[in-house]
């Protein structure tokens, strides 16, 4: 037992991260039933497409009935996934009869491109050479999602000259983890952001000068971050920020003016994307197809492009809003509760005080440097204000988008806050934790090794009760 607890004292961050990671979501991409973490009916439609390299925009009512057999789960912990179910969703298979009429799907699908998926694209595609079965197709994509997830950040930890454990706890978070077990697009965002946040951290540490030879593999890592999820790409401020003596030559100004061209490239597909035109009178309800929602009539809508128009000539409409947003003690617990514990359609909450206290170790990690950490006070204040300026930016893009005049902001979930965490600890890059810890005779490592192990255990216990059986002790 003392020789266990010695190996495991020493095993190295990124080790435990990938061995943890691979153990944990390959636990839960099975055990989670099909299409239940957050949009996963619409991902599964557009890796199908993208796998099928189909250009036909409606799908056959085949693959529709198979998400809506699944739609009684969401929002109802009472309800349970059982056998029966199971086969029903198993007999579901690919058939050649195309859908020529809408129904209800096509409106989520247009703003989606390719390199979201392609980890979860590359292991449908490889699938479908095997079977045709749709939970097959579904289990094999969201495997390739897990893998790259894993490996990525994998990388991330060991290129990351400090918060090694930091990152490791932010990629076992209940939440990220769960994400990366389904077929969700937020996984690779996450995993990517978690790299290029460790590549930052290595160039603004290190002395070692920055050349093209040593640096194009980060470059085309950061270039393919522009094509992810907007505005994560954001991240990559920093670098603009580097000093002249950190590069070889004149190599700084290619870098920055390539990290600036895919801002742009970045900031511009976000605009193709996004629809400014005022709203149309049909809304779509993903679990009947479409059909307008009830009271559509009383609604008074605002279109996105009148709330650009308000954000300008009023900001103060805006900080109104998202100072109302911050104060809600609602909202709080929800951006507390959904960062790193909601899981399912954020139905399935783990025990609070689990969760809590894994929050607290989180925050403790930034402290525990074992070595002198490297890291200048602008640098640090460069991390941080980045971060914020993140999360400020999801707050006017969701303004934005919601179509209805508010006194807060609605449709923000903690989760979107994953991929940029790292700035905002990474500013308190210190050793004194360490300290108070080695007077102790307590071990930094083993303490955030067994708040994984406790926390991700007591996470596929909840699943476990939220999806097949109940046991009133969990999560109470």
């Amino acid at each position: 037992m003392v020789n266990l607890l010695k190996r495991l004292i020493r095993i190295k961050a990124e080790n435990f991260f990938l061995i943890t990671a691979l153990f944990f979501g390959i636990l839960n991409v099975f055990i989670i039933p099909p299409l239940q973490a957050p949009d996963e009916d619409v991902h599964f439609l557009c890796i199908w497409r993208f796998s099928s390299c189909s250009t036909n925009p409606y799908f056959s009512e085949n693959k529709v009935n198979f998400l809506k057999m699944h739609h009684y789960l969401y929002f109802h912990p009472h309800r349970k996934y059982n056998a029966e179910k199971f086969k029903q969703a198993l007999s579901y298979e690919n058939r050649t009869d195309a859908s020529s009429r809408d129904n209800g799907y096509f409106s989520y699908l247009k703003s989606r491109t390719i390199p979201y998926y392609l980890p979860a694209v590359i292991g449908m595609s490889i699938s479908k050479f095997f079977s045709s079965n749709f939970c097959f197709n579904m289990w094999s994509a969201r495997l390739f999602n897990l893998i790259a997830y894993c490996v990525i950040i994998f990388y991330a930890i060991k290129i990351s000259p400090y918060f090694k454990w930091g990152f490791s706890l932010l990629g076992l978070m209940p939440m990220a983890l769960f994400l990366a077990s389904s077929m969700s697009y937020d996984s690779l965002s996450i995993a990517v952001c978690y790299w290029v946040t460790a590549l930052m951290l290595k160039y603004f540490a290190e002395d070692r000068k920055i050349n093209f030879r040593n640096n194009w593999k980060a470059l085309c890592g950061i270039a393919f971050l522009a094509l992810l999820k907007f505005p994560f790409y954001l991240i990559t401020i920093p670098l603009l920020f580097l000093k002249k003596n950190k590069f070889e030559g004149n190599y700084r100004y290619g870098f920055k003016a390539a990290v600036l061209v895919l801002l742009l490239l970045h900031f511009g597909i976000a605009g193709s994307e996004m629809n400014l035109k005022k709203p149309s009178a049909k809304i779509y309800d993903r679990s009947f197809g479409a059909k307008p929602l009830n009271n559509e009539e009383k609604r008074i809508y605002v279109s996105p492009s009148e709330k650009l128009k308000i954000l300008f000539t009023c900001p103060a409409n805006f900080l109104n809003c998202f100072f109302n947003t911050l104060t809600r003690f609602d909202k709080i617990l929800l951006y507390a509760a959904s960062f790193g514990g909601c899981l399912g359609w954020l139905d399935t909450l783990l025990p609070p005080l689990l969760l809590s206290c894994f929050y607290l170790i989180l925050l403790f990690s930034p402290l525990s440097e074992t070595r002198a950490v490297n890291l200048r006070f602008q640098g640090r204040i460069i991390f941080l204000f980045t971060g914020l300026g993140i999360f400020v930016l999801l707050h006017i893009i969701f303004y934005i988008s919601n179509l209805e005049m508010l006194t807060h902001i609605e449709g923000i979930q903690g989760r979107y806050f994953i991929p940029f965490a790292p700035l905002l600890l990474l500013p308190f890059l210190s050793g004194i934790g360490i300290k108070r810890l080695r007077k102790k005779r307590l071990s930094a490592s083993l303490l955030f090794i067994g708040t994984v192990l406790v926390i991700q255990s007591a996470s596929i216990i909840t699943l476990l009760q939220r999806y097949y059986f109940t046991c009133s002790w969990i999560g109470r």
